[in-house]
């Protein structure tokens, strides 16, 4: 197998090993907050580790790098929350279909931070992707844990995007295992005076699903992710990642018996195709 197939391969896998962070959040009985909470505390300590074997460090000296990375580790943690919450409070293939609408929101950022306006065909395309939000619920109403549901997960696609083109400089500048490392500390400490302590219950298999969660789920998950960023295309990159949320859906059939009701069905291959498009277009030489 040559360097670039091997590259793929990580990336892939990373993003398949993604595929269980939603099963593990609704195995572990905490709730969402200090569910992410100690996720991050853990993968840190572990993106810590894989920087000493790496030899990747770096000590932010400047006002702005740690201004931007306060605001994207705060981010990282409120898209983490509402993503969990979106889980919670519904299930895992509504969560996974709202919060999938992050390349229609990063379509709409990125322009503006060049102080430019969205073009028209996004226009269309983010409205075909909020009617396949709609579909995913029978009526709007603050009452019904399906539309508290699409409303987090909408709100986690909104701040993962911003994270993103946030994080673009310093990922570029010093590299995506130190900028992640320090986004999880900050997230972390954010959280920590809303960890429940009283209502979270510290048993063997808490404990154990939220080492697997943070270590591989996540700090393993991301590590593999970006290992072959340097290898394939960045459209390749963003469409692998596109495939995270089928792996989540499925796992969450295969463990929880989360199964998507036709209309989540419908809804997610609006979303998913209409996100998937966008993200190639953005990519394409052409655009």
């Amino acid at each position: 197998m040559d360097t670039k197939n091997k590259a793929l391969a990580r990336t892939h896998l990373g993003f398949f090993v993604m595929g269980i962070v939603p099963v593990f959040a609704q195995l572990i009985p905490w709730d969402a907050v200090s569910i992410v909470c100690g996720r991050m505390l853990i993968a840190s300590l572990t993106m810590l580790v894989i920087m000493i074997i790496q030899r990747k460090f770096w000590k932010p000296t400047l006002k702005n790098e740690w201004v931007a990375l306060i605001g994207t580790g705060i981010l990282l943690a409120i898209h983490w929350s509402t993503f969990f919450m979106a889980i919670k409070i519904a299930d895992i293939p509504l969560a996974v279909v709202s919060a999938g609408t992050i390349p229609v929101f990063t379509a709409f950022i990125e322009p503006l931070t060049h102080r430019k306006l969205p073009g028209g065909i996004d226009l269309v395309l983010s409205a075909i992707v909020f009617f396949g939000i709609y579909t995913l619920t029978e009526e709007f109403d603050l009452q019904s844990a399906s539309t508290l549901g699409i409303i987090f997960g909408t709100i986690c696609a909104f701040t993962k995007s911003l994270r993103d083109v946030w994080s673009k400089k310093l990922i570029r500048e010093h590299g995506s295992i130190p900028t992640m490392f320090f986004q999880l500390v900050i997230g972390g400490i954010v959280l920590l005076p809303f960890f429940d302590i009283a209502n979270s219950s510290f048993n063997a298999a808490s404990i154990t699903n939220l080492v697997i969660l943070a270590v591989f789920g996540t700090a393993t998950a991301h590590t593999l992710a970006v290992s072959g960023m340097s290898k394939i295309s960045a459209s390749t990159m963003t469409l692998l990642g596109n495939l995270a949320a089928i792996y989540q859906i499925i796992l969450g059939v295969i463990v929880l018996n989360e199964i998507p009701s036709p209309r989540i069905l419908l809804g997610g291959t609006i979303v998913i195709s209409v996100c998937a498009y966008e993200t190639w277009r953005q990519k394409s030489p052409e655009h």
